[in-house]
């Protein structure tokens, strides 16, 4: 293999640069990669609409975000990076091409076997590591690497090709590697060009040796309770048959943003919860340092401007006739140096009280597939989409398809071109259009103008003038029927359904928001006028449809003008 791949020059081997594009975050992408000596590392991946950089060195590790795509004039964050992050990037393979000290086990054998469709050599690396080799180029194709992730440990992989002789050796042109902070998502980088470093990379920026300074914050910026009944909105649920009555419960889910204030990292060590009503603790809830770490994360959305240190989840269910009204949270945090801290906020928390009264936005049968739940895996990860609607229209008989095809296209399925009204009154104040149908996802922003607002596909924007904004994407191609500007009445067709920038069906998405920022809102719930069950209990009201039920509109009794 060294063989094969030659000897760098001096130059390259004291330390390397490369540029190139790609993809990132299902996303084109720009990236700068620096290799300087064994331990001193560099990354800089710009998409249209985020930016991460990492730097790091023998002592730790920084990394910066930046939203110049979103908010252009808006300062990058700092933080340091944790410690399964800081393993990460140390281990990450865009640093090896291929100069990096790849050292076999003492013991290591060459194992022949079939990889990825061609002979190869396995050789077991010292880190832990497979390093895959081509058996008639001698060239390394794959490398097999553990890393621990938000979601656990786990083996990464990736993939090397294209290889061209730069200053005496052979070098990847085409990288493959796991994102920076998701095992789930990759990086893939087309190499422009590798270059000696002109200059040393400068020194990594440390954090402050001062006191701990933690704080903590939600997502979105209120907390809302909700019902978790379909049908009743009652305090009491009543069951006639057995004459038997029990309270009905309610349920918040609530995303703690936990920060420091030089971005140092800091491990949580316990939390308290508080819930609180009328001033009085009704129940207290611990949590020990490992169910903390367990439900933590680093990334609260991509598209936020916000990089907290960590990001806590949880969910809340409590009796209704209670009256929850507050919660407290108490946590305490340690840095690596051992220093200790204790914060404490109180976050109220009410039922929303919506403005708008709202129709819903297709009529006939239909089916929410992923609605309004707070384990909803669709909508939670960008907090304005939370409380958000993916719905299909459905047949005469609540059929998916009107063709009954094993492989069925936009045209086969009810929803494509199901006319979209609006749920209230108001005025057009952005929309996007141009963008294809049937484009997959991943690819649908590689070369779109405008990328960012290509993001949802074709998409329309109802500021109902109050504080309310009604949200809808995925539409039909040249179907919008209004311009920015207009105003529009409760009931009247707006566009048509659609499949730009869908996961593989047709359907709508809608949400309901406090502004007409795409990215940066926050989702409230939404409730509708005109639903009622189709079964299990037809004819019973629903105004707050879930997911997974046969449900169908009803003609409003009053159109708002």
């Amino acid at each position: 293999m060294r063989k094969a791949l030659g000897k760098p020059s001096a130059e390259l081997q004291a330390g390397w640069t490369l540029e190139g594009t790609g993809e990132a975050f299902k996303m084109p992408a720009r990236f700068s990669v620096s290799r300087e000596g064994s331990d001193r590392l560099s990354v800089s991946i710009s998409t249209a609409v985020y930016q991460i950089a990492r730097d790091v060195d023998a002592h730790g590790g920084m990394e910066r975000n930046g939203w110049d795509g979103m908010e252009p004039k808006a300062p990058a964050r700092t933080r340091e990076l944790a410690p399964e992050a800081l393993a990460r990037t140390r281990a990450a393979s865009i640093f090896l091409p291929f100069t990096g000290t790849m050292q076999p086990l003492a013991n290591a054998k060459l194992d022949a076997e079939e990889v990825d469709g061609r002979k190869a050599y396995r050789i077991a690396i010292k880190d832990g590591s497979s390093l895959f080799v081509d058996a008639k180029t001698y060239l390394p194709f794959r490398r097999d690497y553990p890393a621990i992730w938000d979601e656990g440990a786990t083996i990464s992989t990736s993939r090397f090709e294209d290889y061209r002789k730069v200053g005496g050796a052979q070098f990847p042109f085409r990288i493959r590697d796991a994102a920076p902070d998701n095992s789930k998502q990759s990086v893939s980088i087309t190499v422009s060009s590798y270059r000696p470093l002109g200059t040393k990379l400068p020194p990594v920026a440390r954090v402050s040796d001062g006191p701990v300074a933690v704080s903590l914050d939600i997502a979105p910026s209120r907390l809302f309770k909700e019902h978790d009944f379909l049908v009743s909105d009652g305090s009491w649920e009543v069951n006639p048959a057995w004459a038997i009555s029990y309270p009905a419960t309610e349920t918040f889910t609530l995303d703690l943003l936990l920060d420091e204030a030089d971005g140092r990292w800091v491990e949580p060590v316990s939390a308290t919860a508080f819930l609180e009503a009328k001033g009085a603790t009704f129940r207290t809830v611990a949590f020990s340092a490992d169910e903390l770490k367990t439900i933590r994360r680093t990334v609260l959305s991509r598209y936020s401007g916000k990089a907290p240190v960590s990001v806590f989840r949880h969910h809340f269910t409590t009796p209704i006739p209670v009256h929850v009204d507050a919660i407290r949270y108490e946590m305490t945090v340690r840095d690596p140096k051992g220093q200790t801290a204790t914060v404490s906020r109180t976050f109220p928390v009410t039922v929303y009280e919506q403005k708008t009264p709202l129709i819903f936005p297709i009529k006939g049968n239909f089916m929410a597939i992923s609605a309004h739940d707070y384990d909803d895996p669709s909508h939670k990860d960008d907090f304005g989409q939370w409380g958000a609607y993916d719905i299909v229209a459905l047949g005469p008989r609540f059929e998916l398809l009107n063709t009954p095809v094993s492989m069925p296209k936009n045209a086969d399925v009810y929803t494509f071109e199901k006319e979209i009204i609006a749920p209230g009154a108001g005025t057009v104040v952005a929309m996007r259009d141009g963008v294809p149908d049937d484009t997959p996802a991943d690819l649908l922003m590689q070369g779109m103008s405008d990328p960012v607002h290509a993001m949802p596909g074709n998409w329309i924007m109802l500021d109902h003038g109050n504080g309310e904004v009604s949200f809808f994407c995925h539409l039909r191609q040249g179907s919008l029927r209004v311009k920015t500007g207009q105003t529009i009445r409760q009931g009247e067709v707006i566009a048509l359904l659609g499949g730009s920038q869908t996961t593989g069906y047709p359907h709508l998405h809608y949400q309901l928001q406090t502004n007409a920022n795409l990215m940066r809102t926050d989702g409230v719930p939404a409730r509708f006028d005109n639903i009622e069950f189709a079964f299990p209990v037809p004819g019973a009201k629903v105004s707050v449809p879930k997911y997974g039920y046969y449900l169908r509109t009803t003609a409003p009794k009053k159109e708002a003008k």
